[in-house]
């Protein structure tokens, strides 16, 4: 089996971890509508900002997955298949290690 590129390997994490970014970023949306701050707005509209360019950086990964001729295939959540050149490589992630790279690009996102 061929070993992977480390540009297929970046876009491979991403494909898979930035959905649940986006699904964290969604849910504390939620949260925020609910809470009691003095000026939810504010908060509301840094989310809003974040989520919008994930959605872009994600549109981006899916786009280089079709250049590079990758087909995922989605056993759960934290783990998948993609089938490269012909041969079927199983990619999964520790739920701790990808708590931690989401929080890393959302916090990238934010304070750059």
């Amino acid at each position: 089996m061929p070993n992977l590129t480390e540009e297929e390997e970046m876009i491979i994490e991403k494909y898979v971890l930035m959905p649940l970014a986006k699904k964290a970023l969604d849910y504390d949306r939620q949260v925020l509508e609910k809470s009691k701050l003095k000026f939810p707005q504010k908060y509301l509209k840094l989310n809003e900002n974040t989520n919008i360019s994930l959605q872009k950086e994600m549109s981006h990964v899916r786009k280089a997955l079709l250049e590079l001729k990758i087909r995922p295939i989605r056993k759960d959540s934290l783990h998948y298949e993609f089938v490269i050149r012909g041969h079927s490589h199983p990619v999964g992630f520790h739920p701790n290690i990808a708590r931690d790279k989401i929080n890393k690009w959302i916090n990238e996102i934010l304070y750059d």
